[in-house]
């Protein structure tokens, strides 16, 4: 009594249930025993109304249980979508019968119970067919009961619907392409065209049989048909009602000729307009024709055979074709690239500094860009990516810029004369100076009574020199001063300060030596003396001693031109160079080691030192 909610459960029985009232609501199972005329009934229902199930199966070979249910809405069931009914009018129930285990039979009759509220879109008892799914759908006219309705003759358990049927169609597929007469080594593109295919067909395409590819178009690459190939396509459709799943299509029967034979072709790059290229196929049998893609760039015309010649008229690419045609009327080409490349006017190298420099100093070359610097000569001259030239040794250095456009190169280039360094000058007092170095400590003497608080120093090479200028100056102007261009220097107050010639040559290029003095005051440490005589104190210092490259001579005080002498033990004269006073510098690094004099000599006398050269 009472309706049983299983709540997803299963309610099994091996025992026969007798009802009075009520019924099973989900899923009921029961046993199936073996023999003919099997009747197995279950008491199902919803809610509402009871809905029996009833089976009966006409020869039971093994017993076994079956599972049965039914569901709403009937667009649940699985497949549904495959399923050949019209969509619009059914019975909105799908009823559920499983084989637990061991049943095993030839076929059955199944009695379906629903209410009138579950007629959809028109549907009757007497306009349904039933469905039934064991591993595809198929139809079974029912026999018509009050709201009931017998499926006879059916031989697998599953999922059972009740609707109107479909209007079945047929499956079909063409092929086509557009030619069947192609030649060897081109591609043929096959396109499928299919009628009532269904929401999603597949397309299955064959070379002779022999599955080759899949979509609603295939290509064939060159060189993979053969004269006689058969082509064709099977469809696979999807309706919900169709008269069968596949289609095949008709055959294309291709003839293939042969392409004749070219070869590979070079190419290559032509640097002025108006020359020429010479260009090769390597098909030896020639026969072909030669091509310009764009004759506004370069033209070709046929010298013979497998071989062009290319006319450059105008920088760009163009591509150069060699085609031959075979007497089948195939026709094969082969292709090439030239590339016209015409430096255009790379412009005019200009410098900051003009092309004259000085040896050490630099000067900035423009006006031209996109290419890269270099000159042969850099130890003349030596320039960077920037275009800066720095001035290495005395000579004539070639700059050059270089652009280049596709292997086509343009150079311009600029010239650049390095100047040598003038040689440090000398500094002496000038001719008939009284020594002004005899205040204390060797000081220049001021206010000294009756010496005057000035003095001459001249430059060598002198200011008066046609090729150059020299110029004087003081390094503070409190202790002593120097008349601008004429080595006059005037005391003014104790204290040490440098003076500095420089002379500059007729290139702008110049060098200076500057000599410290000290300026001590004389009128309290000597008080009134007599002037002194011109004499020339030649004593000198001299150091490092040994020396491995560079001897340094302090001369304090030089009275016109001196010079100083390098010999060897045996009096031969090896290094000669002019004096100045304060530092001068010997390089005796190309002398041999051993013993050697140095000699400072002026108009005045001459004072010989023994150096070791190591």
């Amino acid at each position: 009594n009472g309706i049983v909610n299983m709540n997803g459960n299963t309610l099994t029985t091996t025992a026969n249930v007798s009802r009075s009232s009520g019924w099973v609501r989900g899923k009921l199972q029961k046993r199936v025993a073996a023999g003919s005329n099997v009747t197995a009934t279950f008491e199902l229902g919803d809610a509402s109304n009871y809905l029996p199930v009833s089976l009966t199966f006409a020869n039971v070979s093994t017993a076994g249980d079956v599972v049965a249910s039914f569901n709403t809405p009937i667009t649940a069931v699985p497949n549904y979508a495959s399923a050949p009914v019209s969509g619009s009018a059914y019975i909105n129930k799908y009823w559920t019968l499983g084989n637990v285990n061991t049943l095993a039979f030839d076929a059955y009759s199944a009695t379906l119970s629903y209410t009138g509220g579950d007629l959809v879109g028109g549907a009757n008892s007497g306009s349904v067919l039933g469905y039934v799914y064991g591993s595809s759908w198929s139809i079974k006219a029912p026999n018509v009961g009050s709201n009931a309705n017998t499926l006879t003759s059916v031989t697998s358990l599953g999922n059972v619907i009740l609707a109107n049927a479909c209007s079945p169609v047929t499956p079909s597929v063409t092929i086509s392409t557009a030619t069947t007469n192609v030649c060897s080594g081109n591609s043929v593109t096959f396109t499928a065209n299919a009628t009532n295919g269904g929401t999603s067909p597949t397309f299955q395409w064959l070379k002779n049989g022999v599955n080759v590819g899949s979509g609603s178009a295939i290509t064939f690459p060159s060189n993979t048909l053969a004269n006689s190939d058969t082509v064709s396509c099977v469809l696979s459709a999807n309706n919900n009602c169709q008269t069968t799943g596949t289609a095949n299509s008709n055959q294309i029967v291709l003839t293939v000729r042969t392409s004749p034979a070219v070869g590979t072709s070079t190419g290559g790059t032509i640097c002025t307009i108006g020359n020429t290229l010479t260009v090769y196929n390597s098909n030896t049998q020639g026969g072909g024709v030669w091509s310009s893609s764009n004759t506004a760039i370069a033209t070709v015309s046929t010298s013979g055979g497998a071989v062009g010649t290319v006319t450059a008229l105008a920088n760009g690419t163009d591509t150069i074709n060699y085609t031959k045609t075979a007497s089948n009327g195939c026709v094969s080409s082969a292709f090439s690239v030239v590339t016209v490349a015409q430096q255009g006017s790379i412009g005019t190298i200009t410098s900051s500094n003009g092309n004259n420099i000085c040896k050490g100093f630099t000067t900035n070359l423009g006006g031209v860009s996109g290419g890269t610097w270099s000159t042969p000569s850099s130890s003349i001259a030596s320039v960077n990516n920037s275009g800066v030239v720095t001035g290495n040794s005395a000579g004539s250095a070639v700059i050059s810029y270089k652009v280049t456009n596709s292997g086509c190169s343009g150079i311009a280039t600029y010239t650049v004369t390095v100047n040598a360094t003038p040689g440090v000058p000398t500094i002496q007092y000038a001719a008939g100076t009284v020594n002004p170095q005899n205040g204390p400590g060797g000081s220049f003497c001021l206010n000294k009574a009756g010496a005057p608080n000035h003095f001459t120093v001249v430059g060598s090479p002198n200011s008066g020199n046609s090729t150059g200028s020299g110029s004087w100056s003081s390094s503070n102007n409190n202790i002593f001063t120097v008349t601008g261009g004429g080595g006059l220097i005037t005391l003014v107050a104790p204290g040490t300060a440098t003076v500095t010639y420089t002379y500059t040559d007729a290139h702008l290029c110049s060098n200076s030596r500057s000599v410290t003095f000290t300026v001590g005051n004389c009128s309290v440490a000597r008080g009134v003396a007599s002037v002194q005589s011109t004499t020339n104190n030649s004593e000198f210092t001299m150091y490092p001693n040994p020396a491995k490259s560079i001897v340094n001579l302090q001369v304090n005080t030089l009275v016109g031109a001196g010079s100083a002498v390098v010999t060897d033990l045996y009096g031969k004269q090896v290094k000669t160079q002019a004096l100045s006073m304060g530092n001068n510098n010997i390089d005796v690094s190309n002398l041999a080691k051993g013993f050697y004099l140095v000699s400072i000599i002026t108009s005045e006398g001459k004072t010989t030192k023994k150096l070791v050269v190591e």
